[in-house]
């Protein structure tokens, strides 16, 4: 089937800026990725319901989690949306899209050169739990802070007052975690077990033992 011409616009001008740095298109989407084992970067091309052309999202997500859904952890929304109204009116709009994609690329790259970099640079909502506190403690876990990550572990565990499945094994996890983060290399297994997991979930390539091999 022929693609649409402000997706094929899109296609081209991704091929042009994300292709060289490595990205890799998911199939025949809108949807571009920068994998780097621990993390992955999402690039979209986000569509309308309601009019031809494209918003543009780009964010880190962590692979330690699990579900197999893709969330953007570090980042989200770049570029409001940009209408298609011709081939010619589009192209340069498209173009522009796929830059500030690659600027935000090589942006996330800079800001996450290893999982300790996640402490750093991860905005923590008021309250001491949710995702934002998971991601903040597994990375001090990694990063040799076992006392200040089983505190926060602990901290989600105790929090968590949502009886809904997936927040039920949220819970769990952190209570585990809190005990496990004093033995580093029994915790860097663990995540990496969950990192091959969520990539194994994702469909993308096995790479075996991320953190720990």
């Amino acid at each position: 089937m022929a693609m649409d011409p402000h997706t094929r616009l899109l296609t081209a001008a991704a091929r042009e800026h994300l292709r060289p740095l490595g990205l890799v298109q998911k199939g025949r989407s809108r949807k571009w990725l920068d994998d780097h084992g621990w993390f992955v970067t999402g690039v979209e091309f986000q569509p309308s319901g309601w009019s031809k052309g494209s918003y543009l999202n780009v964010g880190a997500h962590f692979l330690w989690q699990w579900g197999g859904f893709f969330s953007y952890d570090l980042g989200y929304r770049v570029e409001g949306f940009a209408s298609y109204e011709s081939d010619a009116q589009f192209a340069p709009e498209a173009d522009r899209l796929a830059a500030s994609a690659a600027r935000e690329v090589e942006l996330l790259r800079r800001r996450l050169p290893d999982p300790s970099a996640v402490a750093r640079v991860i905005t923590l909502p008021p309250r001491g739990h949710g995702w934002p506190y998971y991601h903040y403690a597994v990375s001090l876990g990694l990063s040799g802070k076992a006392r200040r990550a089983a505190r926060t572990f602990r901290e989600i565990a105790e929090a968590a007052d949502d009886d809904r499945d997936w927040a039920l094994v949220v819970q769990e996890q952190c209570s585990r975690f809190a005990g496990l983060v004093k033995d580093p290399p029994a915790f860097r297994e663990a995540i990496d077990e969950l990192i091959a997991d969520q990539r194994a979930a994702l469909k993308l390539p096995a790479l075996g033992r991320v953190l720990s091999g």
